[in-house]
Order: structure tokens, then sequence, then C-alpha cells
């Protein structure tokens, strides 16, 4: 399954989202289909759902914002190994309370 399955299901504007949801339903009831995707078409559909604006978002609880994936991504690492001090110059990073070093 790639990211443009993913982005159709999701976005209701989207011209195949009829045909995904349809289509998504009928294979997910099929006992002879494994559905088969990756984590790199997931990075891929929340890469472009963070662009999307708040109702596609994956930070949920940060709708006013337009961070990037990755910086979602690191900005989590930073705060599961108690780091502060980011070498960065990306005010996104001062917003979430880090210390920018650049």
């Amino acid at each position: 399954m790639d990211s443009a399955f993913y982005v159709a299901v999701l976005n209701e504007d989207d011209d195949l989202h009829e045909r995904a949801m349809a289509l998504g339903g009928e294979l997910i009831r099929s006992r002879d289909v494994r559905l088969i995707t990756s984590e790199a078409v997931f990075a891929e559909v929340f890469a472009y759902s963070s662009n999307r604006g708040p109702r596609q978002r994956v930070y949920a609880a940060r709708h006013d914002k337009t961070y990037s994936l990755v910086d979602c991504m690191s900005m989590v690492i930073c705060r599961d190994r108690g780091i502060r001090d980011v070498l960065t110059h990306d005010h996104d990073f001062t917003q979430e309370g880090f210390t920018t070093l650049l």
C-alpha cells in the first residue's frame, strides 16, 4: 500500500477518496488479500499531512504550528533523551522550549 492510497483515504477532498475508501474496505474484508506497507510510506503520509492544516496534522496538540515531520520527530527524540540544547537556528524548537545554539 503506497502513500497515495492513505492520502486519498485521509483527504475527503482528494479526487480518489471515494474509490480508495471503497477499495480499501473491499480489500480489508477479503481473506485472500494481504495488505503490505512500510514505515517509509507512513513517514511520507505524515509529512504530507503536516502541511495540510490543523484537520490533518499528526501532532494534534499543536494545531497552531506548522512544524515539519522531521522537526516533530527530532523534538520527540530530544525530549525522550532529556536533550535541551539543539544545534539549529529553527525557531520551532525555541517555541517548544528548547535552547537553539545557532
